[in-house]
Protein backbone atom coordinates (compact mmCIF):
# COMPACT_ATOMS: atom_id res chain seq x y z
CA UNK A 1 0.00 0.00 0.00
CA UNK A 2 1.48 3.32 -1.03
CA UNK A 3 1.17 6.37 1.10
CA UNK A 4 -0.43 9.54 -0.22
CA UNK A 5 1.46 12.83 -0.33
CA UNK A 6 -0.32 14.18 2.76
CA UNK A 7 -0.29 11.05 4.93
CA UNK A 8 1.70 11.37 8.10
CA UNK A 9 4.03 8.54 9.11
CA UNK A 10 4.70 9.71 12.64
CA UNK A 11 1.88 9.16 15.11
CA UNK A 12 3.38 11.20 17.94
CA UNK A 13 3.41 14.65 16.33
CA UNK A 14 2.99 16.80 19.43
CA UNK A 15 4.28 14.73 22.39
CA UNK A 16 3.25 17.23 25.07
CA UNK A 17 -0.37 17.33 23.88
CA UNK A 18 -0.68 13.65 22.93
CA UNK A 19 0.94 12.17 26.04
CA UNK A 20 -1.03 14.61 28.17
CA UNK A 21 -4.29 13.39 26.63
CA UNK A 22 -3.26 9.74 27.04
CA UNK A 23 -2.32 10.44 30.68
CA UNK A 24 -5.75 11.96 31.32
CA UNK A 25 -7.56 9.04 29.67
CA UNK A 26 -5.46 6.55 31.65
CA UNK A 27 -6.20 8.37 34.91
CA UNK A 28 -9.93 8.19 34.16
CA UNK A 29 -9.68 4.46 33.43
CA UNK A 30 -7.64 3.80 36.57
CA UNK A 31 -10.11 5.85 38.64
CA UNK A 32 -12.97 3.71 37.33
CA UNK A 33 -11.07 0.53 38.20
CA UNK A 34 -10.13 1.87 41.66
CA UNK A 35 -13.77 2.78 42.30
CA UNK A 36 -14.74 -0.77 41.29
CA UNK A 37 -12.16 -2.13 43.73
CA UNK A 38 -13.45 0.16 46.46
CA UNK A 39 -16.95 -1.14 45.78
CA UNK A 40 -15.67 -4.72 46.16
CA UNK A 41 -13.93 -3.84 49.44
CA UNK A 42 -17.09 -2.20 50.80
CA UNK A 43 -19.19 -5.17 49.71
CA UNK A 44 -16.67 -7.52 51.32
CA UNK A 45 -16.80 -5.67 54.64
CA UNK A 46 -20.59 -5.31 54.63
CA UNK A 47 -21.53 -8.81 53.57
CA UNK A 48 -18.45 -10.82 54.46
CA UNK A 49 -16.36 -12.89 52.14
CA UNK A 50 -18.14 -15.20 49.75
CA UNK A 51 -16.66 -18.66 49.88
CA UNK A 52 -16.61 -20.88 46.85
CA UNK A 53 -16.25 -24.60 47.33
CA UNK A 54 -14.25 -26.36 44.68
CA UNK A 55 -14.67 -30.12 44.77
CA UNK A 56 -12.00 -32.27 43.27
CA UNK A 57 -11.19 -35.98 43.47
CA UNK A 58 -8.89 -37.09 46.27
CA UNK A 59 -5.79 -38.44 44.56
CA UNK A 60 -4.85 -40.49 47.63
CA UNK A 61 -8.24 -42.16 48.09
CA UNK A 62 -8.01 -45.95 48.69
CA UNK A 63 -11.35 -46.88 47.19
CA UNK A 64 -12.56 -46.59 43.65
CA UNK A 65 -15.31 -44.20 44.67
CA UNK A 66 -14.55 -40.56 44.22
CA UNK A 67 -14.30 -38.71 47.46
CA UNK A 68 -13.92 -35.01 47.20
CA UNK A 69 -11.75 -32.66 49.14
CA UNK A 70 -13.51 -29.37 49.73
CA UNK A 71 -11.25 -26.43 48.99
CA UNK A 72 -12.38 -23.05 50.22
CA UNK A 73 -11.38 -20.19 47.94
CA UNK A 74 -12.12 -16.62 48.86
CA UNK A 75 -13.90 -14.70 46.10
CA UNK A 76 -11.79 -11.70 47.03
CA UNK A 77 -8.55 -13.65 46.47
CA UNK A 78 -9.94 -15.06 43.25
CA UNK A 79 -10.73 -11.61 41.83
CA UNK A 80 -7.39 -9.88 42.58
CA UNK A 81 -5.53 -11.45 39.61
CA UNK A 82 -8.51 -10.77 37.35
CA UNK A 83 -8.57 -7.12 38.43
CA UNK A 84 -4.81 -6.78 37.94
CA UNK A 85 -5.12 -8.17 34.41
CA UNK A 86 -8.06 -5.82 33.76
CA UNK A 87 -5.97 -2.83 34.86
CA UNK A 88 -3.09 -3.80 32.56
CA UNK A 89 -5.35 -4.50 29.58
CA UNK A 90 -7.23 -1.24 30.19
CA UNK A 91 -4.02 0.78 30.28
CA UNK A 92 -2.75 -0.84 27.05
CA UNK A 93 -6.07 -0.22 25.29
CA UNK A 94 -6.22 3.37 26.58
CA UNK A 95 -2.67 4.01 25.34
CA UNK A 96 -3.42 2.53 21.90
CA UNK A 97 -6.66 4.44 21.38
CA UNK A 98 -5.17 7.53 23.02
CA UNK A 99 -2.42 7.61 20.40
CA UNK A 100 -4.95 7.21 17.57
CA UNK A 101 -7.41 9.78 18.93
CA UNK A 102 -4.72 12.29 19.86
CA UNK A 103 -3.07 11.83 16.45
CA UNK A 104 -6.29 12.95 14.79
CA UNK A 105 -6.16 16.09 16.93
CA UNK A 106 -2.44 16.79 17.22
CA UNK A 107 -1.76 16.57 13.48
CA UNK A 108 -4.30 19.27 12.57
CA UNK A 109 -3.28 21.43 15.54
CA UNK A 110 0.35 21.17 14.44
CA UNK A 111 -0.56 22.09 10.84
CA UNK A 112 -2.78 25.02 11.90
CA UNK A 113 -0.12 26.31 14.32
CA UNK A 114 2.51 26.09 11.55
CA UNK A 115 0.22 27.96 9.13
CA UNK A 116 -0.44 30.68 11.71
CA UNK A 117 3.31 31.05 12.25
CA UNK A 118 3.71 31.50 8.49
CA UNK A 119 0.93 34.11 8.49
CA UNK A 120 2.73 36.04 11.23
CA UNK A 121 5.75 36.15 8.92
CA UNK A 122 3.52 37.50 6.13
CA UNK A 123 3.23 34.28 4.09
CA UNK A 124 -0.39 34.01 2.96
CA UNK A 125 -0.05 31.47 0.13
CA UNK A 126 -1.37 27.91 0.25
CA UNK A 127 -4.12 26.46 2.38
CA UNK A 128 -4.50 23.97 5.21
CA UNK A 129 -5.45 20.48 4.02
CA UNK A 130 -6.50 17.85 6.54
CA UNK A 131 -7.16 14.12 6.22
CA UNK A 132 -10.73 12.86 6.11
CA UNK A 133 -10.72 11.55 9.72
CA UNK A 134 -8.86 14.51 11.24
CA UNK A 135 -10.52 16.80 13.77
CA UNK A 136 -10.67 20.61 13.71
CA UNK A 137 -11.76 20.85 10.06
CA UNK A 138 -13.94 23.89 10.76
CA UNK A 139 -10.99 25.68 12.39
CA UNK A 140 -8.81 24.91 9.37
CA UNK A 141 -11.55 26.24 7.07
CA UNK A 142 -11.75 29.44 9.15
CA UNK A 143 -7.99 29.95 8.90
CA UNK A 144 -8.15 29.33 5.13
CA UNK A 145 -10.99 31.87 4.83
CA UNK A 146 -8.96 34.40 6.82
CA UNK A 147 -5.94 33.88 4.57
CA UNK A 148 -8.03 34.37 1.42
CA UNK A 149 -9.62 37.49 2.89
CA UNK A 150 -6.22 38.95 3.71
CA UNK A 151 -4.96 38.08 0.24
CA UNK A 152 -7.84 40.01 -1.33
CA UNK A 153 -7.36 42.99 0.99
CA UNK A 154 -3.65 43.16 0.36
CA UNK A 155 -4.21 42.93 -3.37
CA UNK A 156 -6.61 45.88 -3.12
CA UNK A 157 -4.08 47.81 -1.04
CA UNK A 158 -1.41 47.20 -3.66
CA UNK A 159 -3.74 48.51 -6.36
CA UNK A 160 -4.47 51.54 -4.20
CA UNK A 161 -0.75 52.20 -3.85
CA UNK A 162 -0.35 52.12 -7.59
CA UNK A 163 -3.14 54.67 -7.97
CA UNK A 164 -1.65 56.88 -5.29
CA UNK A 165 1.70 56.91 -7.09
CA UNK A 166 0.17 58.88 -9.96
CA UNK A 167 -0.76 61.77 -7.62
CA UNK A 168 1.62 64.72 -7.16
CA UNK A 169 0.86 65.88 -3.66
CA UNK A 170 3.52 65.54 -0.95
CA UNK A 171 1.09 63.99 1.57
CA UNK A 172 0.14 61.27 -0.87
CA UNK A 173 3.78 60.31 -1.27
CA UNK A 174 4.34 60.24 2.50
CA UNK A 175 1.33 57.97 3.06
CA UNK A 176 2.30 55.92 0.04
CA UNK A 177 5.76 55.28 1.46
CA UNK A 178 4.34 54.07 4.77
CA UNK A 179 1.72 51.96 2.98
CA UNK A 180 4.45 50.28 0.90
CA UNK A 181 6.47 49.55 4.05
CA UNK A 182 3.50 47.77 5.58
CA UNK A 183 2.72 45.87 2.38
CA UNK A 184 6.32 44.71 2.04
CA UNK A 185 5.88 42.55 5.15
CA UNK A 186 3.20 40.43 3.42
CA UNK A 187 3.96 37.83 0.74
CA UNK A 188 1.09 36.64 -1.48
Amino acid sequence: MTKGPHQRQTYIVDPEFQYGLIRKLAMIAVMIIVMSLAFLVVAHHLYGDVQIEVSQPDPFAVSESLTTLPVQISLFKLLWPVLAICVLVTLVVIFFFGVIISHRMAGPIYRIRHTLDQMVQGELGGEIRLRSKDDFKSLAENVNTLKKSWQIQIKELKELCQKLETGDEDMQKKHLKRLNEILATFKT
